[in-house]
């Protein structure tokens, strides 16, 4: 019995290690224009995990370009590589990069 609860203990340690904080490919957009999320107003930026969005705190829209150029983030979901975890309703990023396809 004891070494179960430490297979566990250790396994659940190296999962919230893991899963804290590690980047990940995501598909990025706009909150309003891409990802229709309710109660958004303007043009935030968002990114889906496990086909969730969540609105992004840490990354400005702007920092990823225009984003209603042809290819924007208001115009086009777009891949991104990003760092950061989810934090109640959001993603908090430490970075982003769109990935050129």
């Amino acid at each position: 019995m004891r070494n179960v609860l430490l297979a566990t203990c250790v396994g659940l340690l190296f999962c919230v290690v893991g899963c804290a904080s590690s980047q990940r490919t995501l598909q990025a957009g706009c909150a309003s224009c891409i990802f229709d999320m309710k109660g958004v107003t303007g043009c935030p930026l968002a990114v889906k995990v496990a086909g969730q969005p969540y609105l992004v705190e840490g990354v400005k829209m702007d920092e990823l370009g225009d984003a209603h150029a042809a290819d924007g983030l208001c115009n086009v979901e777009r891949t991104v590589k990003a760092e950061g975890k989810i934090k109640g309703d959001r993603f908090v990023a430490t970075s982003m990069e769109i990935v050129q396809q």
